[in-house]
């Protein structure tokens, strides 16, 4: 048996992993289809961000005079980039590109800290972690494994081994593997948004003239808050309305609320009426 050892936890290099403490009485197996899932996701992210062809900058022109943080600015990927990080590794580049978000510092004059992609592929790798813990982990043993400096050793140790894994990968091969299925990926993404977008067309559209049918009586403009709401008696106008309408009327309701100019509290009402009523359907 051939093991690695990492921060004094041994691992064995196998088909599956197994880390294990010395008492070996709890275990946490890694599998090699799981590991290679996280390897898939890693270099389908960085080929969706070269077919993507930008990257962000981070400029201090517009610098307040109390924060010195600068903002990001988005540009077109340069050829010569390009070529560059080709000829690297993933670990080259995601230590090096920014995603374009930030994360709060809470320092006086440096309150922004911008994130690169190495601060996403570690937090998705201990994401991944922890969720083999929940599933491998009896309840009844959760004190134990989280109250353990050990467990957290080996947990980490984990985590940095499979980052390791993932940054060793040249990213040219990455690219080579994933480009197929990234663009298929995308494709299928662009055709969910344009089905999305017109349901939502139609979710307005159907939401506006039942607005129009049974609420004429209210200006579009109009501010209707709780007190007004109740004044007005329209929670009982509504459910009369909603009694006889038709399913896609009610279901755009439920995802929409109504067009007029409503308070928040008085939209999830509406919301929650129409819910109520589309249940019943069911």
């Amino acid at each position: 048996m051939t093991h690695i050892l990492i921060n004094g936890v041994q691992i064995k290099v196998e088909a599956n992993w197994c880390i294990f403490l010395p008492d070996n009485q709890l275990n946490l197996v890694i599998t090699a289809r799981q590991r290679q899932r996280l390897l898939d996701w890693a270099m389908q992210l960085f080929t969706e961000w070269v077919i993507e062809g930008t990257t962000f900058d981070i400029t201090h022109d517009y610098d307040p005079l109390w924060d010195y943080s600068g903002e990001t600015v988005k540009r077109d990927l340069e050829e010569l980039e390009r070529q560059e990080i080709m000829r690297g590794t993933l670990g080259d580049w995601m230590n090096e590109e920014l995603t374009g978000n930030w994360s709060p510092t809470f320092m006086s004059g440096y309150g922004k800290s911008y994130d690169r992609y190495f601060d996403g592929i570690q937090h998705h790798i201990s994401s991944e972690v922890h969720e083999l813990l929940n599933v491998q982990v009896s309840p009844e043993r959760w004190d134990e494994v989280w109250d353990s400096d050990e467990w957290g050793d080996a947990v980490l140790a984990l985590e940095d081994t499979l980052l390791d894994r993932i940054a060793a990968i040249p990213a040219a091969e990455a690219y080579r593997r994933s480009e197929a299925e990234t663009r298929q990926k995308i494709a299928q993404r662009e055709v969910e948004v344009q089905e999305r977008q017109r349901v939502v067309a139609e979710w307005c559209e159907r939401s506006r003239r039942f607005f129009a049918k049974h609420f004429r009586f209210l200006s579009m403009d109009s501010f209707v808050d709780k007190p007004a709401w109740r004044k007005l008696g329209l929670a009982a106008q509504l459910k009369k309305a909603l009694a006889s309408a038709d399913p896609a009327d009610i279901e755009a309701v439920v995802e929409l609320g109504l067009p007029g100019n409503f308070s928040k509290s008085v939209n999830a009402e509406i919301k929650q009426i129409a819910t109520e009523f589309s249940n019943k359907r069911k």
